[in-house]
Order: structure tokens, then C-alpha cells, then sequence
């Protein structure tokens, strides 16, 4: 059985901008640990807003956009409110594409073990909730 692709590369031709290209982290390739710090990350938060920004810090891998200037924008990963800077139809386009690809992957619910247990043979399997995609 082959292992699932773990990341993924995309660029921004269909927000006009073919030039930059983004590489993200595939929920389906994901390790189990990973996708633990993933749930952690996301649990505390109803707001879509911050979740957006949770999931794009976490699953960002790199990018090759620029500002105005030409300077290199860093990831979310290395700057948490650098989101605030692009326009929105990038953020928009670059979410919902990493999110499709997480619904066609089959990665809306993992059967995770509830870290709240302290017996591991007696744990729950709990599902990760299913990420709402932003329109």
C-alpha cells in the first residue's frame, strides 16, 4: 500500500497571479502526532477567523510571495498575522484549495484517541471535527 502524498504544490494562476506558488502540508499524508498538534491548535476556537489562520500557520510549508517591494513574505508559520497583508482573494483561494484537497482526501474525520485518557487501553476513539471551508 503506498503512503499518501505529503505535501503538495500549487500556484496562484487562478487568482491571476501564476507566478507564485504555494507548497502545504497534506492532512492525509499527515503523521498521527501531527495531526494531534494540528487538533490541539484548532480545539479552543470557534471563530472562523482564527481557525483559518491556525490551519494556514500550521499547514504552510513555503511560498514564494512578495509584497509591492519584491521582499519575500514570510509564511504564517514565521509570522502568525502576516495574513493580514495579502489580499484577500489569495487567502481565500490558497484555503480553500488546501481544504478541498482535505475533503477529497477523506481527511474530515480521523478517529484520534482522546490524549484525556490516561489509560490507553480503556481510550475513546474521538473524530476530529470537520473544518468548515471559507466561501
Amino acid at each position: 500500500m503506498p503512503l499518501p502524498e505529503v505535501e503538495k504544490t500549487f500556484s496562484l494562476e487562478d487568482v491571476g497571479a501564476p507566478e507564485f506558488h504555494i507548497t502545504f502540508c497534506r492532512i492525509p499524508g499527515m503523521t498521527y502526532d501531527e495531526m494531534i498538534k494540528f487538533r490541539k491548535e484548532q480545539e479552543n476556537t470557534d471563530n472562523p477567523d482564527t481557525l483559518l489562520k491556525i490551519q494556514l500557520k500550521f499547514l504552510i510549508k513555503e511560498w514564494n510571495l512578495v509584497d509591492a517591494e519584491g521582499i519575500a513574505i514570510p509564511i504564517p508559520r514565521k509570522n502568525k498575522d502576516i495574513l493580514g497583508v495579502l489580499p484577500m482573494s489569495f487567502v481565500e483561494y490558497i484555503h480553500g484549495v488546501i481544504m478541498k484537497d482535505s475533503v477529497d482526501g477523506r481527511a474530515v474525520e480521523f478517529p484520534l484517541v482522546n490524549e484525556n485518557e490516561t489509560n490507553s487501553q480503556h481510550s475513546t476513539p474521538q473524530p476530529v471535527q470537520a473544518v468548515e471551508q471559507v466561501e
